[in-house]
């Protein structure tokens, strides 16, 4: 069975920061929109999302009531005229800046902010983790993203991307650059304002493009040597070859010679020795012409090859010394950032363009609605979807129906009895020996004797009761008497037992919070019957105003004229401890579907209520 989401999540989604003017619903999709003078923020939820959906959940309420708070929408309006590459990055220096300034203000908010953050980083399907291979723009846009929510919100979850993208862009940029990003970092810490973050966001772009011609003066410097490398690698294997061709020509002359020298000395066999010595002298120079000619050609030989060495070596040291100080600094920090060409296509899409980190509204949002799509059952009923949102309305003056003292007392005598029932009592015997009161008995001989009993008896039981009333147009003209009078002696009743408490919910198409479970006093002013009939939607709500209450037995209680269906909403109250009941006003003619009759008697006349409370609360509570 799938673990299924508490429904309290209901009742402290409306609880918002944003201000008065901000309003939380639960949709199937994820937004937030102004609309008039009034801001509305969508959730998709349902029962089968999680904890840690909620982490995300929370965490978009609060970022987005930061930019309602704090955000000068001008400012935004110049951004998107100036291009995507500047809203983006003015989005993301904006964000810091506001989570900044709510997070001071409301240290629950600082909390949600944290844990949505530290959901995110648990893997790599939000934020990718910085690579070498990553472009320049994602890279930036990585250093002031990751690096301000570590340094500047000190949510520690960011450490390790921070540290990539530190030390990534330290060895990818020259020592100038990277100082002017420092400086605008530093800027980033300082800000005040929207327009403060639009232009530091165009100082930053500058930047990049300057970053940009520095690498392509890089790029072509590099293509440059690898020419004249090139050229001078061709030149080299000019000369061997015809170096080659040279010495392959002298060793075939200096054969022939020999051979002719030999025939005419059989010859001749004898011959003039001053001519033998004339040649001789002359082999002899031209042998001594021959090899200076043969040294001199092999010293440029040497000469060159010793050069193409030097230049070859050097630059093999230079590429080396170069690829270690890339991926030094990349090490600095966490062997992550080792050049992984695997791992760098999570930085470019199909296309080959730069994917940038995402920003949190519009990041978080599709985040929200996946989950939501991968969990949400359309063929069971939600809670969660089919919930209408609460307001909080509580007057300072009270209502104007009149308390039935006689239906007050019934209900109280009602849930006397019914706490009497559930009280656990223990009798154990006292025998001789032991104590009462704290004083040993005294003059009673040892054994087994009895001498009193004692009774142990457990605490009281507790309830909490969610009273709804129904003010929709049906209860108009005169039915609302009757139901305004029961739920304010209902009140009175509970306020008056130490182990209950109450809250009071009016609905017609819209549900009211309008006395809260700490409110003291009578009931409240309540608005005049009007719109249609939700019961069902205003039972959720209800319900998710239960669901965090630590009371024993929890209780809705509704006063109606009848019109609701409730067959998908007892089941579901089962399965969250909640018991449903209620007394029918008016007509009588139209019963509440899905609750046993007995849970909804009708009351006929108003002398009967005091009846109609004994009969329903202890036909609901003995069944506890």
């Amino acid at each position: 069975m799938k673990k299924k989401l508490n429904l309290g999540v209901l009742s402290t989604l409306g609880s918002t920061i944003g201000g008065a003017n901000t309003k939380v619903v639960i949709g199937s999709s994820t937004y937030c929109t102004k609309r008039g003078s009034s801001w509305l923020m969508s959730v998709a939820l349902n029962q089968y999302m999680t904890e840690r959906d909620l982490n995300l959940v929370h965490g978009y309420i609060d970022h987005e009531s930061g930019h309602i708070r704090f955000t000068e929408w001008s400012a935004i309006a110049d951004s998107f005229a100036k291009g995507e590459s500047v809203r983006h990055m003015t989005n993301v220096l904006e964000d810091i800046r506001i989570e900044g300034l709510i997070g001071k203000r409301y240290k629950g908010s600082a909390m949600n902010l944290h844990r949505m953050v530290s959901t995110l980083c648990e893997d790599e399907s939000f934020w990718s983790i910085p690579t070498q291979g990553m472009g320049l723009n994602s890279l930036v846009n990585s250093f002031f993203l990751f690096g301000g929510r570590y340094h500047l919100l000190s949510q520690v979850a960011m450490k390790e991307r921070a540290e990539l993208a530190f030390s990534i862009l330290k060895s990818r940029v020259s020592k100038e650059l990277y100082f002017k990003f420092g400086e605008c970092f530093l800027q980033l810490s300082n800000l005040t304002s929207t327009a403060g973050a639009l232009k530091l966001a165009i100082e930053v772009l500058a930047l990049i493009d300057e970053a940009k011609e520095e690498q392509q003066q890089q790029q072509q410097q590099q293509q440059q040597q690898q020419q004249q490398q090139q050229q001078q690698q061709q030149q080299q294997q000019q000369n061997d070859d015809e170096e080659g061709e040279s010495d392959g020509q002298d060793s075939g002359n200096t054969d022939d010679t020999d051979d002719t020298d030999d025939t005419d000395s059989d010859a001749g066999n004898a011959g003039d020795t001053d001519g033998e010595d004339g040649d001789d002298e002359a082999d002899g120079q031209a042998g001594g012409n021959s090899g200076g000619d043969d040294s001199d050609e092999d010293g440029d030989e040497s000469s060159d090859q010793s050069n193409q060495a030097g230049e070859n070596q050097s630059d093999v040291d230079g590429g080396n010394a170069q690829d270690q100080q890339t991926q030094g600094g990349g090490q600095s920090s966490n062997s992550r950032s080792e050049y992984d060409p695997e791992r760098d296509w999570m930085w470019f899409d199909e296309n080959g363009e730069e994917v940038i980190p995402k920003d949190i509204c519009d990041g978080i949002a599709e985040a929200i609605d996946n989950r939501f799509n991968a969990t949400f059952d359309p063929t069971e009923g939600d809670p969660f979807q089919e919930s209408m949102t609460m307001k909080r309305d509580i007057a300072r003056f009270a209502c104007l129906y009149e308390v039935d003292n006689k239906a007050v007392q019934a209900a109280q005598t009602s849930l006397k009895k019914w706490c009497l029932s559930h009280s656990n009592r223990k009798t154990t015997p006292r025998t001789a020996g032991g104590k009462l009161n704290g004083r040993r008995l005294a003059r009673l001989p040892a054994g087994n004797l009895r001498v009193f009993e004692h009774t142990l008896s457990t605490r009281t039981p507790s309830a909490a009761v969610q009273i709804m009333l129904d003010t929709s147009g049906s209860m108009y003209p005169t039915t609302h008497y009757g139901a305004g009078t029961a739920c304010a002696s209902l009140v009175k009743a509970l306020q008056g037992l130490k182990d209950f408490s109450v809250s009071v919910i009016q609905f017609n198409d819209d549900c009211t919070l309008v006395h809260d479970w700490e409110t003291k006093g009578v009931l409240g002013n309540l608005a005049m019957p009007c719109g249609g009939t939700e019961t069902g939607p205003a039972c959720y709500a209800a319900m998710g105003n239960l669901a965090n209450r630590k009371e024993d037995t929890k209780l809705v209680f509704i006063l109606t004229d009848g019109d609701g269906d409730l067959r998908q909403v007892i089941p579901k109250a089962k399965e969250y401890g909640i018991k449903v009941c209620a007394v029918r006003f008016g007509g009588g003619a139209i019963e509440l579907i899905g609750l046993e009759p007995e849970l909804q008697p009708y009351c006929e006349d108003m002398n009967r209520l005091p009846e109609m409370f004994t009969s329903v609360l202890q036909t609901v509570m003995d069944r506890s």
